[in-house]
C-alpha cells in the first residue's frame, strides 16, 4: 500500500485517533506498528527480574567481591543514555562493530543491527533489559534483607532444602517487590522513547522501531498537529492507568499480603507433609506484631 506523505491526512479516517498507532491504513503510520512495538518493548521486563534476583540472591549470600559488582552493575543506569547508545551504536555497527566482529570469528555473519527494524528492536531490547539489572538487583537486595533470618533457620531444622527455602519462603515474601518493578518497569516500557530516538530517528524503516510515543512526539513537534497528537496521548494514559488497575486487581491472587495470605494458606503450602516449619512460622508472623511472646 502506498506511503502518505508527512503531514497529511489519512483518507479513510481523517486522522481518527486508531489511524497509525492501531489499524493498518497505510505502511509507515498504519499495521498497527507503533502498538506492536510498544508491546515488544515490554519483552526485557521477565528478563531484567530473573537476571536481577539473582544477581541480587548471589549477593545477599555474602560473594566475593559483592560491592564491587554491585557498582558494576549499577553504572548502567546512572550513566547517560546519549553516552551508552554512542557505545551500542560503536558495538553493533554492522562493518566494524565487535559484535560481529566476535561472531565473524564462529563463521557467523552478523546481521545489519541498525538497518534492519527487527534487529534493531532486538538490540534495544538487550540494552534496556542490561541497563536495567543494576536497578532492579538494588530493590531486591533490599528486601531480601528485611526477610526474617528465623524462618530460614527454622527451614533447615525441618530439614528444608535450600530450594525449598527460595521457593516457600524467599520467592513468596519477594512478591510485593516484584509486583512494584512489574508495574513500574511496564510503565517504563510502554513510555519507551529515547532508545527509539536515538537508534532510528525517523522510526525505522517502514516504522519498524517507532513506539507509541515516539509515534505522538512525531506527530505533535515534527508535523505540528499538536491537538491530535494531545488526544492520542490522552487515550494512551487511560489505557495505561486501566492496565494498572488490571495489575493490581490481579495481584491479589499471587502478591503476599501478610496475616491474609497465611490465613488463606495459598501462596506458602508445607514444604512437605511431615514438615512442621510453617506452624511454626505462622505462629512467629502472629508474634511479630504483638511483641507478648517474642523470644528473649
Amino acid at each position: 500500500m502506498r506511503a502518505l506523505p508527512t503531514g497529511t491526512s489519512c483518507p479513510r479516517c481523517e486522522n481518527s485517533l486508531a489511524c497509525g498507532i492501531l489499524t493498518s491504513c497505510s505502511p509507515t503510520r498504519g499495521s498497527g506498528r507503533p502498538a506492536k512495538n510498544t508491546l515488544y518493548y515490554l519483552i526485557p521486563i521477565p528478563f531484567y527480574l530473573t537476571f536481577a534476583l539473582a544477581f541480587a540472591y548471589s549477593c545477599h549470600k555474602k560473594i566475593l567481591g559483592e560491592k564491587v559488582f554491585r557498582v558494576l552493575y549499577y553504572l548502567p543506569f546512572i550513566s547517560s543514555i546519549v553516552a551508552l547508545t554512542l557505545i551500542w551504536k560503536w558495538l553493533f555497527n554492522a562493518k566494524y562493530g565487535l559484535v560481529n566482529l566476535f561472531l565473524g570469528l564462529f563463521g557467523i555473519a552478523g546481521p545489519d543491527w541498525l538497518g534492519d527494524p527487527v534487529w534493531t528492536r532486538r538490540m534495544i531490547v538487550i540494552m534496556i533489559s542490561w541497563k536495567m539489572i543494576g536497578i532492579i538487583s538494588i530493590y531486591y537486595i533490599a528486601a531480601l534483607k528485611n526477610v526474617p533470618s528465623t524462618y530460614y533457620e527454622a527451614a533447615k531444622i525441618d530439614g528444608a532444602s535450600s530450594w525449598q527455602q527460595f521457593k516457600r519462603i524467599t520467592l513468596p515474601l519477594l512478591t510485593p517487590t516484584t509486583f512494584y518493578l512489574i508495574v513500574t518497569g511496564m510503565i517504563g516500557s510502554l513510555q519507551t522513547f529515547l532508545e527509539v530516538n536515538l537508534f532510528a530517528p525517523d522510526g525505522g524503516r517502514g516504522y519498524g522501531v517507532g513506539s507509541i510515543v515516539f509515534y505522538i512526539w512525531q506527530k505533535a513537534f515534527d508535523s505540528s498537529q499538536m491537538g491530535y497528537a494531545c488526544a492520542c496521548a490522552t487515550v494512551f494514559g487511560v489505557a495505561m492507568i486501566i492496565l494498572t488497575a488490571v495489575q493490581f486487581t490481579v495481584s491479589r491472587k499471587w502478591v503476599y499480603e501478610g496475616m491474609r495470605s497465611w490465613k488463606n494458606e495459598k501462596l506458602l503450602p508445607s514444604a512437605s507433609s511431615h514438615l512442621t516449619f510453617w506452624s511454626l512460622a505462622r505462629v512467629q508472623w502472629y508474634c511479630h506484631f504483638c511483641g507478648c511472646c517474642q523470644p528473649r
